[in-house]
């Protein structure tokens, strides 16, 4: 049995810093919902920012946005991140319609 606690844990709006709740507004309107990676970044408002400049920065380059997330994809598969590779398969198929079976045909 895991009794181990989280170091921090993921925040909502109405819980956040206050400098956060904006920042977690948008990540609400864009996902419907907020990941858990926001929830606890929005404990540090500084960290929340950088980490969504950084994102936006990323979607400003001329990969598309399926080669972007095949690329969170690969790494998150390198990382062994269970959560991670979960999230960005969702995204892979659920928002950009990628087919589920040339997912399980990639090689990472």
């Amino acid at each position: 049995m895991n009794t181990q606690m989280p170091l921090f844990t993921p925040l909502s709006v109405e819980t956040a810093p206050e400098k956060s709740r904006p920042l977690l507004e948008n990540v609400q309107k864009s996902f419907k919902f907020i990941p858990n990676l926001f929830g606890v970044f929005a404990n540090s408002p500084v960290l929340l920012e950088g980490y969504l400049g950084l994102e936006k920065v990323f979607d400003k380059g001329s990969l598309s946005a399926v080669e972007r997330q095949v690329i969170l994809l690969s790494a998150s598969v390198e990382n062994q991140c269970a959560y991670c590779t979960a999230a960005h398969s969702t995204v892979l198929k659920a928002f950009l319609h990628v087919p589920a079976g040339l997912l399980s045909r990639t090689r990472f």
